[in-house]
């Protein structure tokens, strides 16, 4: 009987419907064919089929064809049998393992309005809170209710901040969860809903955070610090009249420099402030990273809102130093002696200190500081000084010589803003009382020519008399400043038969040598390249970036048995290229192709080859040369690029948010790369330079795609391997200079400019809006309008079946869309 009455309704249903129809669908351009039938309908008929159809496998029992009584006509009220089977709701009866994998998202919705009008629990416990290293956050919730994401994504514990970061499943976004017939499920694009699987969990990411408030304690006649957030190379200014976030676990790096005197702003007798504490109210980690009392990087650890106070006080003390070992370790300063002369040894800094304050040097001197003498070890001289990273040349006065080289002698030079005059004021040669163990003695007057007084750390290149009379000191500058960090410099061992690393201040023996069994003079052949970042500058004439000179000693210009000097580009070098008159240098005769050669093979782009005199025993004197190399930062440019017609976007997409440089030059153009603006010289960008990936500028957008980040690209079109976030801190290094080759990047009005193409990465979005028509056609044949919804399409991969669910029409029905690479269709 049951099974007739299925029958019997399933025909009544389906004569209902059977003079309904629905026109196409207009879905993104693609035709979707609607009928109108319920997907449930179509089920519910195919179920009753399936009964139809399938064979009976009981054993069949006789019973008695009814009579015509017994059969209930159309008017009759069939009889209920006296024990009725009750027939449960199909959805309860839908177990979690029968539950469709997916649903809509408005099922979820709406069943989550009959929970909550019920007064009954809407919530799980399938979540985990975590920070963003992934560990459990303590103290966080163990359930969350069901619904939108955004509207319980806020996280609230006492005396904590927290910034949602993310909701995923198995590391996909989720905007929503929910409940149905006690399966759960999530959905990443919040209109499709997918099934919960028993081994998953919504993972709840936040980013914790402490607020902190600097404040200075400052001396009268002071002004207030200087206080940047240290980003790399960027020294990000602090607003410290707010409260400044620091995200917990990271090092917040600041860089403290004491007011100045607001009597005497540039007087050399101007006030000195120093920083006298730095202090944490809740107990932070500080931890001086480099620095002085004068100005000093200090690194943060926070674990909770704090209040930093930084104090200050006078100290207006100078400090000249000294170092007390030459670049191989050896102690060249008699420190006893230079002790007794006034100066303190700072054991375990290799340094002599001399203290002064600006009220102990006369004004009418001209500020001239009478700077007490030091001694060195017996047997070791002066050769070059350095100070402040400036090298000390002779001035024009003092004829060709740097440093004095007998007793009386004196120099006078003008290193930076000083005036300095150095004097070798006597000479030991026995060992008794103060002349035990010394060789030399030296003093040095100095004198501010501008500006204020500053603390002046010398760096003196000592030289071993019993190494010889004749030595060449190599001088590696970058940026103006004495240190090799933009310079690969070598120089050829002729017995080891390879090239050799040198460094700043290194000096090198060039007194005459045995050489194949005669004594020859001595020949020292140096390659140099810029690193990477850095280019070469300055210079001789023909050969930018390299200079050498003879600072003591024979004049260049003699007989065959003086000394000599050549440099160049590395394949100017030639076998002529070391001689003096006849006189050719053996060395080098037999040894420059080889060293060429192995040169040019590491990529050395320049050379510089010194030959030393071969002296008559009655002129045996000093003679010292120099060899130099000099590089500055390469100006970089960067650009960046929407990525329109690489491989996601098309040639016209409409991108929005890509960092465009709008500062103007004299002629009102915009700069649009970002670097230094060639009208002011602001804003260079080189080696070790860091700045924010997306300049500040919003994310990216174009409508249909998401931006997932930014690539390097280089010339030839490779990208980096990396993808780094908008907002990302990027540090120019060895490690991606490779990327910065593009020679084509615009500048103002031209397209030749050098430095780092950065380019926007795009994948197709998950949904895209569309509208959904209903037609319902009159039996007439007359096509009438009767609703248009709004849906969303979910994309995937070209050529791959996606979703597309619009909200429901008011009679309970969905619409389902799907779209395969034959194009659209769907049942309403």
């Amino acid at each position: 009987m049951e099974k007739y009455l299925k029958i019997i309704c399933s025909w009544i249903l389906i004569f209902s419907i059977c003079g309904l129809s629905l026109n196409v669908t207009e879905a993104s351009g693609a035709g979707v064919e609607m009928e109108r039938e319920s997907q449930e309908t179509v089920d519910f008929i195919s179920d009753i089929e399936n009964q139809e159809t399938e064979p009976e496998t009981e054993t069949p029992v006789e019973t008695e064809e009814p009579t015509e009584s017994e059969v209930p006509t159309e008017t009759e009220t069939p009889v209920e049998p006296e024990n009725p089977v009750e027939i449960e709701d199909s959805a309860d009866q839908i177990t979690d393992l029968d539950a469709p994998e997916q649903m809509s998202v408005q099922s979820l919705e709406e069943e989550l309005l009959a929970v909550a009008e019920n007064g009954e629990e809407a919530s799980t416990d399938r979540v985990a809170y975590v920070d963003v290293n992934g560990n459990p956050i303590a103290g966080a919730p163990s359930v969350i209710k069901f619904g939108a994401i955004a509207d319980h994504k806020e996280l609230s514990i006492e005396g904590r901040h927290f910034e949602f970061k993310s909701a995923k499943v198995d590391g996909k976004n989720c905007v929503y969860i929910g409940k149905y017939n006690d399966t759960i499920y999530y959905s990443t694009d919040g209109v499709i809903a997918i099934k919960l699987e028993e081994a998953q969990k919504l993972t709840m990411m936040y980013q914790e955070y402490h607020l902190v408030s600097i404040k200075e304690v400052v001396p009268d006649s002071c002004t207030p610090g200087t206080i940047t957030q240290k980003n790399g190379s960027l020294d990000v200014p602090l607003d410290m009249s707010n409260q400044i976030r620091v995200n917990a676990g990271e090092n917040f790096v600041i860089s403290v420099t004491p007011g100045t005197d607001t009597a005497k702003a540039n007087n050399p007798k101007a006030k000195r402030f120093i920083i006298e504490s730095v202090v944490s109210q809740e107990g932070a980690t500080i931890t001086k990273e480099n620095g002085n009392e004068n100005k000093a990087t200090y690194s943060i650890n926070f674990v909770k809102d704090d209040t930093i106070t930084i104090t200050y006080k006078e100290q207006s003390i100078y400090r000249i130093t000294i170092n007390t070992k030459d670049i191989n370790g050896e102690e060249y300063i008699n420190i006893p002696h230079s002790v007794a002369k006034g100066w303190e040894y700072l054991k375990g800094q290799d340094k002599i200190m001399w203290t002064f304050k600006p009220d102990d040097v006369y004004e009418m001197s001209g500020y001239e500081l009478d700077i007490p003498a030091f001694h060195t070890n017996r047997g070791y001289r002066v050769i070059n000084m350095v100070v402040n990273g400036t090298s000390i040349q002779a001035s024009s006065e003092s004829g060709i010589s740097e440093v004095p080289i007998s007793k009386g002698d004196g120099v006078s030079s003008t290193p930076g803003k000083l005036s300095l005059i150095t004097k070798m004021t006597d000479s030991y040669t026995t060992t008794r009382g103060e002349e035990k163990n010394c060789s030399y003695e030296y003093k040095m007057d100095l004198k501010v020519r501008t500006g204020k007084f500053e603390d002046y750390n010398f760096t003196l290149v000592p030289y071993k008399e019993e190494r010889g009379r004749q030595a060449v000191t190599v001088r590696l500058l970058t940026d103006g400043s004495r240190n090799g960090e933009g310079l690969d410099v070598v120089m050829w061992d002729y017995e080891k038969q390879a090239l050799v690393p040198v460094k700043d201040n290194q000096t090198i023996d060039m007194d005459p040598v045995k050489y194949k069994g005669d004594t020859t003079r001595q020949v020292r052949i140096f390659f140099a390249k810029p690193k990477a970042g850095y280019e070469f500058v300055n210079g001789l004439q023909n050969a930018v970036g390299v200079w050498y000179g003879q600072p003591h000693g024979d004049n260049p210009l003699g007989d065959g048995k003086k000394n000599d000097a050549d440099a160049g580009t590395i394949d100017a070098m030639t076998a002529t290229s070391l001689i003096r008159g006849n006189n050719s240098f053996k060395i080098y005769d037999d040894q420059w192709q080889a060293a060429q050669k192995a040169a040019k093979e590491k990529g050395y782009t320049r050379y510089l080859a010194w030959g030393g005199a071969r002296p008559l025993l009655s002129d045996n004197g000093w003679r010292l040369y120099s060899a130099a190399f000099m590089v500055a930062s390469s100006s970089l440019y960067v650009h960046y690029n929407s990525g329109a017609g690489d491989e996601v976007l098309p040639e016209n997409a409409d991108v929005k948010n890509i960092p465009y440089n709008k500062e103007t030059n004299d002629k009102n153009k915009p700069m649009q790369s970002y670097g230094k603006n060639p009208s002011t010289n602001k804003g260079a960008r080189d080696m070790g330079t860091t700045f924010i990936m997306g300049e500040g500028w919003a994310e990216p957008t174009c409508e249909g795609y998401e931006f997932i980040g930014w690539k390097l690209k280089n010339k030839a079109g490779k990208l980096s391997q990396e993808t780094y976030s908008n907002g990302d801190l990027f540090t120019i290094s060895d490690e991606n200079y490779g990327y910065a080759n593009n020679t084509d990047l615009p500048v103002f009005a031209s397209k030749n400019y050098s430095g780092y193409q950065i380019v926007a990465q795009w994948k197709k979005t998950a949904k895209k809006e569309i509208k959904v028509e209903n037609y319902l056609k009159i039996p007439d044949g007359t096509e009438k309008l009767e609703k248009t919804t709004s849906g969303t399409i979910s994309f995937s991969a070209d050529g791959e079946i996606v979703k597309a669910f619009a909200n429901p029409e008011p009679d309970g029905f969905d619409v389902f869309c799907s779209c395969d690479q034959h194009g659209w269709y769907g049942i309403l």
